[in-house]
């Protein structure tokens, strides 16, 4: 899975941001919910919703070399709390799509707990399509603090293309 959307956030506070995160959308549900990396291993995404409903998403991997991309992820629960779907929809598994033909292998769509598909958006391309579930989605990133202190709302106004450093605040990179 690569993206443009691939950050490293290192914050004075020392709190976790996420490597990578992508959009989903869904235009027959009219929503979209936001799918998150926190480890460089891969083993845990997570998926959050504009209800603020959080599953983690555990990578069904091809073969043992990750180049060769996943299958889907097995849903389950958080640490945090239950993931309402899986008792709701008895949504236990999300196939995944990628465009294997490309070197990147960007992703294409996961199926959802409805057994809808929904379409991965890079931020550019989300804000720009669906500019009113863009601002929802900076509004609940800030109001329930995702990421802790969320790459989602810092990099928002401009568009981050250079390592950039302070000593005083922590830094950002785009990867």
């Amino acid at each position: 899975m690569t993206s443009d959307s691939n950050y490293i956030e290192i914050n004075s506070t020392g709190e976790e941001e996420p490597i990578w995160y992508n959009f989903i959308v869904n235009d027959d549900l009219a929503t979209w919910a936001v799918i998150a990396l926190y480890d460089e291993e891969m083993e845990s995404f997570y998926l959050w919703t504009p209800a603020e409903d959080v599953c983690l998403l555990t990578p069904d991997w091809k073969t043992d070399n990750k180049a060769d991309n996943l299958w889907g992820f097995f849903v389950n629960e958080t640490a945090e709390g239950p993931c309402p779907f899986i008792e709701e929809q008895g949504w236990t598994y999300a196939s995944y799509t990628y465009d294997e033909e490309s070197d990147m292998q960007e992703a294409i769509s996961i199926t959802g707990p409805f057994g809808n598909e929904w379409i991965f958006k890079e931020e550019e391309e989300f804000a720009s399509e669906y500019p009113s579930y863009y601002t929802s989605a900076i509004a609940t990133a800030n109001a329930s603090n995702l990421s802790n202190d969320p790459a989602i709302a810092t990099d928002t106004a401009t568009e981050t293309t250079s390592e950039t450093d302070s000593a005083d605040n922590g830094s950002t990179r785009r990867l």
